[in-house]
């Protein structure tokens, strides 16, 4: 059975999930507005900065953040930046779906390390789960292999490698700092770099600089990707603080489903019989998976 705990890790993860799955469609809201990439990569870590440091505040923490430890964070900083190069630059050679079912690989490269780190022991049972999730996935997110470009898979793969130990280091950092100070000091390593860009940008040809909306409604939707950011990550790491990385990683699979589904009820897309095959395989795939944990020995 779980415990109290267990359970309130479980339902911080599908909080997180919910959260999350409402970010693209507001970005595509800010995006045909006039918004871009590096505006909204920006926004978001700025936003979630102010976020994180009222939360802290509010609830009575030091914000703890030092140049002793944001040495020690610069691995969960670097590797959240990468992880969002690498889903963004890949989809300039690929499709998107098929980028996504790429990072979407994260949670194998998670239960690995656990396993080898004795933190979570990894069954096989667990991984034909995984797998059956991940295959559920590719209906869901409608893989198209038809553009296969090695530049833009290499570039996902980075992203996929970025995004697992982006996780493993933010879940050591998490223990040693606490949740939110732990997201504190990766965003700010994110506005660090995310800045510099923009300055480049903004003096030379090399990138683009950040483009602004054009009207309160998307302004409003870049601070909707900031909060969803912000709090959605929060949730993820007090989860994984809770029920372990590894699990939480398993679960987080169900963010896509959330980001369909979100898309549908705020953009107005469809779902095909395809798509409802592969919900109906990552939930259930989710489901048995923490079915038999409860059953499993401890």
């Amino acid at each position: 059975m779980k415990t109290d705990s267990e359970l309130f890790g479980v339902l911080l993860i599908f909080l997180g999930a919910i959260l999350i799955g409402l970010m693209p469609a507001f970005a595509r809201f800010a995006y045909l507005d006039g918004a871009n990439a590096l505006l909204l990569l920006l926004a978001r870590s700025v936003i979630g900065v102010i976020i994180l440091v009222v939360f802290i505040l509010l609830t009575g923490r030091a914000t703890g953040v030092t140049l002793g430890k944001m040495r020690r964070s610069y691995v969960a900083g670097f590797t959240h930046v990468f992880a969002a190069i690498g889903l963004l630059g890949s989809i300039v050679y690929i499709d998107i779906s098929l980028a996504n079912i790429i990072l979407f690989l994260y949670p194998f490269p998670i239960a690995f390390v656990a396993h080898y780190r004795g933190e979570a022991r990894l069954r096989p049972l667990t991984i034909a789960f995984m797998i059956l999730a991940t295959a559920g996935l590719a209906l869901v997110l409608g893989v198209d292999f038809s553009s296969t470009d090695p530049r833009g898979i290499a570039i996902a793969v980075m992203g996929m490698i970025a995004f697992s130990f982006m996780i493993i280091s933010m879940a050591d950092l998490t223990r040693e700092v606490g949740a939110p100070n732990s997201n504190l000091l990766m965003t700010l390593w994110a506005v660090l770099v995310f800045g510099l860009v923009a300055v480049v940008g903004s003096f030379t040809e090399i990138v683009a600089a950040p483009a602004l909306p054009h009207t309160l409604f998307g302004w409003t939707s870049v601070v909707v990707v900031g909060i969803t950011f912000a709090i959605g990550y929060l949730c993820f790491f007090v989860s994984a603080n809770i029920i372990g990385a590894t699990r939480a990683s398993m679960l987080s699979i169900s963010e896509p489903i959330m980001i369909i589904l979100f898309a549908v009820l705020l953009v107005g897309e469809t779902v095909s019989m395809v798509q409802w095959i592969g919900i109906t395989i990552v939930i259930g795939s989710l489901a048995l998976t923490e079915g038999t944990r409860c059953q499993s020995p401890r």
